[in-house]
């Protein structure tokens, strides 16, 4: 009897310890993530950087960019340069939630 009161306490204590490491969905790093920074991640941060400054293939600084929400709306639907357009590609809520990201790593 003793034995299996001390297996009902101990499953019970490694039952709790499971459920008190367990993340809160609003305290997850997931919910920090901004709309339009996993799309920026995929198609947009190996040339522009996290950041948006990385400049590679003659990317422009993100972080120092003075383009209006419409200029930008207009390059991601017709690329520029080496950039690709996004038209088709990207709904025009992923479209607005990219543009509204690259507006925030401004410095």
């Amino acid at each position: 009897m003793r034995y299996c009161q001390l297996i009902i306490i101990f499953s019970s204590c490694i039952l709790l310890s499971f459920c008190q490491n367990t993340p809160n969905a609003e305290t997850s790093s997931y919910a920090k993530i901004e709309p339009g920074q996993l799309i920026y991640t995929k198609y947009c941060s190996n040339c522009h950087g996290g950041d948006g400054s990385l400049g590679l293939s003659n990317a422009s600084d993100l972080s120092a960019s003075n383009l209006s929400t419409k200029e930008t709306y207009e390059i991601l639907m017709n690329g520029k340069g080496l950039m690709q357009s996004f038209s088709g590609m990207l709904s025009d809520k992923e479209l607005e939630q990219v543009v509204n990201y690259t507006r925030s790593l401004r410095n």
